[in-house]
């Protein structure tokens, strides 16, 4: 497996074409708070699959459907809220919560359409995705 840092534009690939971008009719803050918060997650999702050498049936089945172990995540977004460094309401907190979701989601479900494009299993398609 190639080192996370190997490939350290992936996220923002991801995040450019999958379109997931807030528009530009959001406040400057939620665009920055949604935005790096769904950036945030994706690199969760690629951080995930490059600690695999291969995944069970069961592992396979929640990568599927956009979803990494629980606490995983819920450790990963802990550690990006820190990063923040900004008081967040509730409601920028669920926001928040909400857009690192749809970071892991988007970018599981990008890589394992990618991995089934190029016919090979999915912890060996981050480091062939270029």
């Amino acid at each position: 497996m190639v080192a996370a840092n190997e490939n350290p534009g992936l996220a923002e690939k991801i995040f450019n074409e999958t379109n997931i971008k807030l528009a530009k009719s959001f406040g400057e803050r939620l665009r920055h708070l949604g935005d790096s918060s769904c950036k945030a997650g994706v690199e969760t999702a690629i951080k995930y699959l490059y600690g695999k050498s291969e995944l069970l049936e069961e592992e396979l089945e929640k990568l599927s459907v956009g979803q990494v172990p629980e606490d995983y995540e819920q450790e990963h977004f802990e550690k990006h809220i820190a990063r923040l460094n900004e008081q967040l309401s509730e409601n920028e907190m669920d926001f928040c919560y909400e857009a690192f979701v749809s970071g892991i989601s988007v970018a599981l479900s990008y890589m394992v359409k990618a991995a089934k494009l190029k016919d090979i299993d999915l912890p060996s398609v981050i480091p062939s995705i270029r």
